[in-house]
């Protein structure tokens, strides 16, 4: 089932379940699934995004996933600008209520 459910690999992919805040399990055991067969596919759960509605963690999920590239060639360029700097130190980055983010 899976080997026809990707055309490409690289595809970004979300999984949204309805009951995923209660039962967590069956949305980590599809990211299992989703890793063994398609290790470069990045997967976003909506149970670790997002509010408690199914609507409002279904936009986080893809939201999230959508800007996974972009947030990967952003802390790439950070990388490198303090590297030019020669500064060594290491640098976080924090979300819009100064969280940081893991």
């Amino acid at each position: 089932m899976m080997g026809t459910f990707f055309a490409n690999q690289d595809t970004p992919s979300h999984c949204t379940a309805t009951d995923c805040l209660v039962t967590p399990g069956v949305s980590f055991q599809v990211q299992k699934l989703f890793q063994e067969h398609y290790p470069e596919c990045s997967v976003t759960l909506s149970c670790e995004v997002g509010q408690i509605g199914f609507m409002e963690r279904e936009n986080a999920s893809i939201l999230n996933e959508s800007l996974k590239p972009l947030c990967a060639k952003t802390v790439t360029a950070f990388r490198a600008a303090l590297g030019s700097l020669g500064l060594t130190c290491p640098f976080y980055l924090t979300q819009n209520d100064g969280t940081l983010l893991r």
